[in-house]
């Protein structure tokens, strides 16, 4: 059981010392017979003068030499670790051996097993997908006003569209005059300040002389018009033009191609009926007005932002706004578009509405007698009313 317990060593003889052999035989001592009882050994029979007081001191000294003979003897005997004599004369003395073996076999092992389980299991299950399924985007009426235009995107051949406008327009992206007429398709400054193009003043590019972009024999563009506010504009034929709200004061027109750019059109309240400039400097203070652009057309008063993104319109108590928002693309890909829109922009009359009433009275009478006279009365009044206002022409 005690694998590792020591082995108890075999006692070495030890030699005698050599005065063991040598001492003398105790001394034994007897106590005089005059101290001794009359009746003990036949002494005398009267005590001596004193005599019981002296033998207590005898007694007490004999008592104190045995107890001292006693102790001496006693330890004689420890200090010299009990030596034995053996019978055949030869004295061996054993040494003292200390047989206590330590078995304090201390088993105090650590079973410390409090692994550090605690795993980090909190999972971040917040599945945050931003889903923007707005296709009408921002519907903010206070568009960009102010900076520069953002560059035009890539134009081949510099005509004025650029290449994702080409397809817009069924033109011909490596030729500046599709329809060979000798007018460039898009728009053009010339180095006389004036501008040409056909899509900026609103003819089409696919066909000669002078046919409109909405034409039917052109086909490119379709007039939108908002009956509640009275006004209409050109937009592509495909592309969708549509009101935010019931009231019709936001349209949002959204090409059908991805670029993430759209257009706009809101309407403002003008109680005080300030001009457009005005309107525009009091939305960007400390601009400077002799650097806007004029864009009045159509008889309405106009103005273009600096950054050429936004044209504002005034007529009577109303603020017609008119918009390019480009999201966030560092290039614009349809700005000749959106010359061409916020340039067909213009008023229309009401709608007609018609007020018909007839009128219809009808009165017989027939007596017959027997000079068989019959007088037969009919009265027919017929009154009519209408109106039809003819919309304003382009």
């Amino acid at each position: 059981m005690f694998e590792n317990e020591p082995t108890t060593p075999t006692p070495t003889p030890v030699a005698p010392s050599p005065a063991a052999s040598s001492m003398p035989p105790p001394d034994i001592h007897t106590m005089p017979e005059r101290f001794m009882d009359a009746g003990g050994g036949g002494g005398p029979t009267t005590p001596a003068p004193g005599g019981s007081r002296g033998k207590k001191i005898l007694i007490a000294a004999i008592s104190a030499v045995v107890l001292g003979g006693l102790g001496a003897g006693a330890w004689y005997y420890f200090t010299r670790l009990s030596s034995t004599t053996v019978a055949n004369g030869n004295s061996t003395t054993y040494a003292n051996v200390n047989r206590n073996v330590n078995l304090n076999r201390n088993l105090n092992a650590n079973l410390n097993t409090n692994a550090n389980a605690n795993a980090n299991v909190n999972a971040n299950a917040n599945l945050n997908i931003n889903v923007n399924a707005n296709a009408n985007t921002n519907t903010n009426t206070n568009t960009s006003t102010t900076g520069s235009p953002l560059p035009t995107a890539t134009d081949t051949d510099s005509d004025g569209l650029t290449d994702i406008e080409e397809a817009v327009y069924s033109t011909q992206a490596n030729s500046n005059d599709t329809d060979g007429d000798g007018f460039i398709d898009g728009l053009r400054t010339l180095a006389n300040g004036k501008i040409e193009g056909e899509v900026y003043f609103g003819f089409c590019p696919t066909k000669t002389g002078s046919v409109q972009l909405d034409d039917e024999a052109c086909g490119l563009m379709r007039t939108y018009t908002n009956t509640t506010f009275n006004y209409a504009l050109w937009v592509p034929k495909n592309w969708l033009a549509q009101p935010t709200s019931t009231d019709q004061k936001t349209v949002i027109v959204t090409p059908d191609i991805a670029t993430t750019e759209f257009f706009q059109v809101s309407i403002l309240d003008n109680p005080t009926q300030v001009t457009a400039k005005n309107y525009y400097v009091s939305l960007n203070p400390g601009i400077d007005p002799s650097k806007l652009k004029d864009a009045t057309v159509n008889g309405l008063d106009g103005v273009l932002s600096l950054d050429e993104s936004t044209v504002y319109f005034v007529k009577g108590t109303k603020i017609y706004i008119v918009s390019y928002n480009t999201n966030a693309l560092n290039k614009a890909n349809l700005r000749t578009t959106f010359t061409a829109l916020y340039r067909s922009f213009h008023l229309v009359a009401p709608t007609a509405t018609n007020t018909n009433t007839n009128v219809n009275t009808n009165a017989s009478s027939n007596s017959n007698s027997a000079a068989n006279s019959n007088t037969t009365t009919s009265a027919n009044t017929n009154g009519a009313a209408g109106t039809t206002n003819a919309p304003l022409n382009y």
